[in-house]
């Protein structure tokens, strides 16, 4: 496990939300539930907060729209994210792809990047199969994304946290101390 900081110092836990990256199936929902009951603030998970609007799970909107259509109902969610504050936000895989609408959510608070090696990640993907987005294998489709989207998480990240095959929750909240209780009288 390995730990960057683009700021070169740890950002504060109460300053913003806190938006996670990373490829699909590298734990940002999970991590994301675990880190907003860590850190006491609301939780949204923007695939879902997409397949809410739409009506249907993203699955069925990249079959139905193509990955355009999905794009566009993705920075949708992203400008609504943006005006959030305080909450733990997960990201879809792709959001980073999703230009000013991505920049708005990020400047929103701390950008925290879940690195995992590319054989976990196809582990993951293969276990759990979603709609592709390129006409390759599962394990090439992994492999090819993660090559494109790895230095654009890495750009957009204040920490990138390399998780290894271990549990990525526990990676993440070794960063975020548990918030003291508020001081009584």
């Amino acid at each position: 496990m390995g730990y960057e900081s683009r700021q070169g110092v740890r950002p504060q836990p109460d300053s913003g939300n806190l938006v996670l990256i990373g490829m699909r199936a590298c734990g940002k929902t999970q991590v994301g539930r675990a880190l907003a009951e860590r850190v006491r603030r609301p939780f949204l998970d923007l695939d879902e907060a997409l397949a809410d609007t739409a009506g249907r799970s993203c699955d069925i909107v990249l079959a139905e729209e193509g990955e355009s259509g999905f794009r566009c109902r993705e920075r949708v969610e992203l400008a609504k994210a943006a005006g959030l504050h305080d909450h733990v936000v997960a990201t879809g895989g792709g959001a980073v792809l999703c230009g000013e609408a991505f920049d708005a959510l990020a400047r929103s608070g701390t950008v925290v990047y879940l690195d995992l090696p590319l054989e976990v990640l196809i582990e993951r993907s293969l276990r759990r199969p979603r709609s592709p987005l390129t006409s390759l294998s599962a394990a090439e489709e992994v492999a090819a994304l993660l090559l494109e989207r790895d230095p654009l998480y890495r750009t957009a990240a204040d920490r990138t946290i390399s998780v290894g095959a271990q549990d990525p929750i526990l990676a993440v909240l070794e960063f975020w101390p548990q918030p003291q209780p508020d001081a009584q009288p």
